[in-house]
């Protein structure tokens, strides 16, 4: 199936990386010696086109947190390449989805952690960037904990925090995360993306 802008695209693919490879990885995102992370405050905004459900639980999150979901941040590629002070940790992992993925251009990369809650509170329903008449823009959302704390796509499609599990999906689609209320964090690399179906 091609892929556009006007054609949802999801994709679930679990055990994505070899099970040393990810023990690897689980252990240096989070070890608190190795990566700089940076607290960042987004703003929870309801959206007109998502359903009267998710009005209500938008609603409720942005009471909840003030208006503002909180997170910590650690980049890993940006505009200017890579950011990150550990690029020879790095390097491996991209290569690896660049090519599994069939990537043409990464666009960004970065490890969201956030914190547990009493309830699933969405973090609000974004895209990560207005790439809307790019063909094959894509967002992709790794996950390295198992959690409660789910992904929701705007049609509500929903997918479990489970490690080692990727999902893609069509850029243009918005979508949020949700706090966790059974671990003591959710942690995902989310990264965005030029390339074909796989």
């Amino acid at each position: 199936m091609k892929n556009n802008t006007n054609e949802k695209y999801v994709k679930i693919i679990d055990n994505f990386l070899p099970q040393d490879m990810f023990r690897y990885y689980d252990n240096i995102i989070h070890s608190a010696e190795e990566l700089d992370f940076v607290y960042t405050q987004n703003s929870i905004v309801p959206f007109d086109h998502v359903s009267y459900k998710f009005k209500e639980d938008l609603q409720l999150s942005a009471d909840v947190y003030a208006g503002e979901f909180l997170q910590f941040i650690h980049t890993i590629f940006g505009k200017d390449g890579f950011s990150t002070k550990r690029k020879d940790i790095f390097i491996p992992l991209m290569d690896h989805f660049l090519t599994q993925l069939h990537m043409e251009i990464l666009i960004t990369s970065k490890i969201n952690i956030t914190f547990p809650d009493i309830a699933n509170f969405l973090a609000g329903f974004h895209v990560d960037f207005e790439y809307e008449n790019t063909p094959n823009y894509k967002t992709g959302l790794f996950y390295l904990s198992d959690t409660d704390g789910y992904t929701v796509l705007e049609d509500g499609t929903r997918v479990e925090c489970v490690k080692n599990r990727l999902v893609i999906f069509n850029g243009s689609i918005f979508h949020s995360g949700t706090t966790c209320t059974n671990k003591n964090r959710r942690t995902t690399l989310n990264f965005n993306y030029i390339g074909k179906d796989i």
